[in-house]
């Protein structure tokens, strides 16, 4: 194979690498419970650090459910407001662990948010981690230890959580469940992971192409 065969088939091999790991295809919605950026215009969960609520410490989560193929993460979206404190509210996203929220899985940390009505605030994931399909995830908000106290808007018109809603002290250990609860109004979105039907598919292109330009330079060696 001649030098620029070589170099050609190079830089699709590229190409088709950059596509299967998903930096070319389209994100796309994995879970959205508020359509349109439409939500409650006044009830929310509410967030709060001990120093900001006769409460205590109290996080927040919802459990959702990716659906197929399963997805590289890309960003998070999620409507709120800030009631007190310092302007920071993080976002962990949790593997499951029957039921409950288990290991860290990636930390958002939401530092723009503005007092009520407030709005809907974007992070983008830097670890880009797989969401399975099929398999439940958690997002947890908190404020531990900031003197802050958020509104997670609910989603309107409402919808119910498909698996469950916690609400409590995650560092502790102690949460209230609630399985049909009025689930909160975020947006998750990522990129589509490629099944093996579509990379057998693209690497039998590659190997097709490869081999047709390892013909076409002994042809010209032989004409030459």
């Amino acid at each position: 194979m001649t030098i620029k065969a070589k170099r050609i088939c190079g830089l699709l091999f590229v190409a088709v690498l950059v596509t299967l790991i998903g930096g070319q295809v389209e994100a796309v919605t994995i879970i959205d419970t508020f359509p349109e950026d439409t939500y409650h215009p006044a009830l929310g969960w509410s967030i709060s650090s001990p120093s900001s609520s006769p409460y205590g410490d109290i996080d927040q989560g919802d459990q959702f459910t990716p659906g197929e193929p399963g997805f590289y993460l890309d960003t998070i979206e999620l409507a709120l407001w800030l009631s007190a404190g310092v302007n920071q509210l993080d976002v962990w996203l949790m593997s499951d662990a029957n039921g409950e929220p288990g290991d860290l899985i990636e930390t958002f940390t939401f530092d723009t948010m503005e007092e009520s009505p407030g709005g809907v605030i974007t992070a983008n994931s830097t670890e880009r981690p797989v969401l399975e399909a099929g398999t439940p995830y958690w997002l947890i908000a908190s404020t531990e230890g900031l003197g802050t106290k958020v509104g997670w808007y609910l989603s309107y018109p409402p919808v119910l959580v498909s698996g469950s809603h916690a609400e409590g002290k995650l560092m502790e250990g102690t949460w209230t469940w609630t399985i049909s609860a009025h689930m909160g109004a975020f947006r998750v979105s990522g990129t589509p992971v490629p099944e093996p039907a579509t990379m057998l598919l693209f690497g039998s292109g590659l190997l097709g192409m490869a081999a047709g330009l390892r013909k076409k330079a002994r042809k010209k060696k032989h004409t030459a």
